[in-house]
């Protein structure tokens, strides 16, 4: 593989795109000095636009934390723990990605509901259309749709 027992291997940028990224199963083994990751491109964006502070912290720290990890893992055990972290990273995102859009469409739901009512709706009124907007009913066969479409 690429950089396989490439012993004066420190550091390493790499870009984290859309479709992700394949790290051959033994792509960084043995490469003992390897101790620092930078991912670069598009994923700091991507995150940035993340609507929750706590959900942007979050994939900020994960992409911190291979480098606290990688100068105490053993050379063999490199690639290994370096696609568990990408595998991780993706994971998140999207997990956050699709918390933030079913959120956008219960909105949606909801204001639609709330404009067939008229003008002048009242705080149980705002309520009453939050429950019966058909969210409960939407959003789960909106899921099943992505989780077909992924597969």
């Amino acid at each position: 593989s690429a950089f396989y027992y490439c012993t004066s291997l420190r550091r390493l940028r790499f870009e984290l795109g859309d479709n992700g990224i394949s790290i051959a199963s033994d792509a960084f083994d043995c490469c003992r000095q390897l101790i620092f990751i930078e991912l670069v491109g598009n994923i700091h964006k991507a995150i940035s636009s993340l609507g929750l502070t706590q959900w942007r912290d979050d994939m900020n720290r994960e992409i911190d934390h291979i480098n606290h990890l990688l100068p105490n893992i053993h050379a063999s055990e490199k690639t290994a723990e370096l696609s568990q972290w990408v595998d991780t990273i993706q994971s998140k995102m999207e997990c956050y990605k699709l918390m933030e859009n079913t959120s956008i469409l219960e909105l949606a739901l909801w204001k639609a509901t709330q404009l067939d009512k008229g003008e002048g709706v009242n705080v149980w009124e705002r309520q009453t259309c939050r429950m019966s907007c058909g969210a409960a009913v939407v959003i789960p066969h909106v899921l099943a749709f992505i989780k077909a479409a992924d597969l």
